[in-house]
């Protein structure tokens, strides 16, 4: 971003459709509170199942298989202290990756507004959306997003903060190291591979000193997502997600949780995460890889960089009310968990998104360099979306959810 954010909006009228709450929403409210379950005041969370049947968009019909390659990269910040890794000697590495990997989206972290402008430049097949996490414009450190030209077009896009006000440019929430930036895009695949699905592409970075804080990211996340989902998906159209990012988090602790503990319905999750789901791995024993060891290439490091994905394309609808029983208990979830409460999700489940292969990069010929492309390891996944069970009938079987996040 060279002037400030950018911002496409196609807003899409918000058919009525009541989500009724009765006695279960205790047992459910309670679920939530009892897995730590939260979210901010911009998106809601994901819920238990009744069949809506409608036709199918025409594009929907006998639609072709779709893929695209998704990459996360946290490339460091320029520090003096760096030595050999300041940026301006790391700039062919990266460059190297960014077009031996040719990702379709990408999603990036630790960007300044110096290193913006050199990537454009390695890069300038892609589009990029973005914007500095001090002040929603240039200022501060970027986790942008960058799309090939020729494959996708943003339909719309914006920008949210970690903190108990997303939309305050700036914003920080209490405990945390720094101010915190999460960018979206909703893209929209060219005619020619239009599948009828759209990608919700997000770019995120947690906090690195707050458990606390990174937890309530995630619930942020949660929350906001459902929001854009309403606001800005088409309706008659599915959208998947992609959520990318350094999270700061090892697989156990519980910004994961939050996100990857979210369920429609008994056992059906609403994100995967690519390293343990997908069909193949680029590497022997690639569930393990480590994404961060710290310029160390010879060394496994930590696991903190991660690919979520929606298995299935998702339609998102506000409710206009506020459920009103149990409410002891929901005065014990948090302000996010409630707001999630007035959405309703539903899901197509006549198209499939599958990670295909799951890839850390490592380049062997840079083992004994003291020169690395970044702290981090790149996280590259291949998605396909396909038809799943049904899709030959040209009905359009949509999931509505009933009681959020149940697991009974």
């Amino acid at each position: 971003m060279e002037s400030g954010p950018l911002m496409r909006t196609q807003e899409s009228p918000i058919g009525a459709n009541w989500l009724t709450i009765g006695a279960s929403v205790f047992a459910v409210s309670a679920c939530l509170f009892a897995a730590g379950y939260a979210f901010d005041a911009t998106v809601r969370p994901f819920e238990g199942l009744v069949p809506v049947t409608g036709n199918a968009p025409s594009s929907l019909k006998s639609a072709p298989e779709a893929k695209f390659r998704m990459m996360s990269f946290n490339i460091r910040r320029d520090f003096k202290s760096d030595g050999l890794n300041q940026w301006k000697n790391r700039i062919p590495l990266v460059t190297k990756i960014l077009q031996t990997e040719s990702p379709d989206i990408i999603g990036m972290q630790e960007v300044l507004p110096e290193q913006m402008d050199d990537i454009k430049t390695m890069i300038p097949e892609y589009e990029v959306i973005g914007a500095g996490r001090d002040d929603g414009q240039r200022e501060g450190e970027f986790v942008p997003l960058f799309f090939r030209k020729d494959k996708f077009k943003a339909i719309s896009a914006g920008f949210f903060w970690l903190s108990d006000r997303p939309d305050i440019p700036g914003s920080i929430y209490p405990g945390a190291g720094c101010t915190r930036i999460t960018t979206w895009a909703l893209l929209r695949m060219n005619e020619d591979s239009d599948v009828g699905v759209d990608i919700l592409a997000i770019s995120t970075h947690f906090d690195h000193v707050s458990e606390s804080a990174r937890k309530k990211g995630a619930e942020v996340l949660r929350l906001k997502i459902r929001e854009i989902l309403d606001q800005h998906a088409p309706k008659s159209r599915g959208t998947g997600i992609v959520l990318v990012g350094d999270f700061n988090a090892e697989p156990e602790e519980s910004a994961l949780h939050t996100l990857l503990g979210d369920t429609w319905q008994k056992d059906k999750a609403v994100f995967y995460d690519s390293r343990l789901k997908s069909e193949k791995f680029a590497q022997p024993d690639g569930q393990n890889v480590g994404t961060f060891p710290s310029w160390d290439p010879t060394i496994n490091g930590k696991i903190i960089d991660y690919v979520l994905y929606t298995p299935s394309p998702l339609a998102c609808f506000k409710e206009n009310q506020q459920p009103s029983d149990a409410k002891s208990a929901l005065k014990m979830l948090s302000r996010e968990s409630v707001e999630c409460l007035k959405y309703t999700l539903k899901r197509n489940s006549n198209m499939d998104i599958k990670a295909q292969t799951y890839s850390v990069v490592i380049d062997p010929n840079l083992l004994k360099s003291p020169t690395q492309p970044s702290d981090h390891r790149p996280v590259v996944v291949d998605f396909r979306i396909v038809g799943g069970p049904g899709s030959g009938s040209g009905g359009q079987e949509m999931m509505s959810t009933r009681n959020s996040n149940s697991s009974t």
